[in-house]
C-alpha cells in the first residue's frame, strides 16, 4: 500500500511539473514574440538597431533579476560556483558594452 501511494504521489508531481513547464514554455514563446514585435516597431523609428537590442536585453535582465529575487531570496543561489559562470558574465557585459 505504501509503495503504491508513493508512486501515485510521484506521478502527480511529475504531471504538475509537466503542466507548469508547458505553461512556462508557452509564456516564454509569447514573451519572445512580443519582444520581436516591439523591437520591429522601434527599429522603424530609431536608427541605431544595436542600441535598441542592448536596451531590450538590459531590461530583460533586470526583469529576470526581479523575478528571481521574488522567488528565491537565498544568497547561495546568486553565488558564482565556477569559472565558466564568471566567464559567461564577463562576456555578456563586454558584449553589452560593445553595442554602445
Amino acid at each position: 500500500m505504501g509503495l503504491q501511494y508513493h508512486n501515485y504521489q510521484l506521478s502527480m508531481v511529475q504531471s504538475e511539473n509537466r503542466t507548469l513547464g508547458s505553461m512556462a514554455l508557452v509564456g516564454g514563446c509569447i514573451c519572445w514574440l512580443a519582444r520581436y514585435i516591439i523591437e520591429a516597431k522601434i527599429d522603424t523609428r530609431y536608427p541605431l538597431k544595436y542600441t535598441t537590442n542592448a536596451f531590450m536585453s538590459l531590461f530583460g535582465a533586470i526583469l529576470s533579476a526581479i523575478l528571481t529575487l521574488s522567488v528565491d531570496r537565498k544568497p547561495s543561489y546568486w553565488a558564482l560556483k565556477g569559472h565558466m559562470e564568471l566567464i559567461t558574465i564577463i562576456y555578456s557585459v563586454s558584449s553589452l558594452l560593445h553595442c554602445f
